[in-house]
């Protein structure tokens, strides 16, 4: 049994399982695409442009949504009313006394992506952030092979990215290059680090 899907028969037997999602994802060995996790993370981007409540739907939690329903990892929400971290409070919340992230690196750095590849592919919880005004970003490293970016001039990682203000827009996605979901001039300018969990399955599985 793979770790996403004890993941999963972990939280249906919590009562914790908000989603209808295949309890079948594929086994994601070194370079290879987890297909069945790439199915349950485009399963939370059903967030409608003009959802009334979109800074509290999906649309404004995507990250902490998933690492909470796949990987078990409370770290960015729910907490007690529902609710998420948003980007800017998860970039604080990884460097935070305690916390349970640990820094790869900076994204303008190949040794940092090939890293965070590498990981993601051994099954680790990797994610990108960049704190900014009037709002930050994260997104989520997935397994599969890197592939080169024109725009960094570097081989990154895939990944998923959710845009909130523009959930149907080139930059919301799950299974491309982490270079669409931040721009070339924020990782030249070092805003954009890496991090590690210091888990990767629920307890007890």
């Amino acid at each position: 049994m793979t770790s996403h899907l004890r993941a999963f028969a972990h939280i249906l037997a919590s009562g914790l399982f908000f989603f209808t999602i295949s309890l079948t994802p594929s086994r994601a060995t070194a370079q290879q695409i987890d297909k069945g996790l790439e199915r349950q993370l485009a399963s939370m981007m059903s967030c409608a442009q003009d959802d009334p409540i979109r800074d509290t739907s999906p649309c404004n939690r995507f990250v902490g949504t998933a690492l909470h329903t796949i990987f078990c990892v409370d770290d960015f929400g729910p907490d007690g009313n529902g609710g998420y971290l948003d980007a800017n409070a998860i970039a604080d919340q990884v460097v935070s006394e305690g916390s349970n992230w640990k820094p790869l690196g900076s994204a303008r750095l190949q040794n940092t992506l090939t890293d965070a590849t590498s990981r993601a592919n051994n099954g680790e919880i990797v994610i990108a952030t960049m704190k900014a005004k009037p709002e930050g970003h994260v997104a989520l490293i997935l397994p599969g092979p890197a592939t080169q970016s024109g725009t960094w001039n570097l081989d990154v990682p895939r990944s998923a990215n959710f845009q909130h203000n523009n959930p149907k827009g080139a930059q919301t996605y799950v299974g491309d290059k982490l270079s669409l979901a931040f721009n070339a001039d924020d990782v030249k300018a070092d805003h954009v680090t890496l991090y590690v969990h210091a888990k990767h399955q629920c307890p007890g599985t």
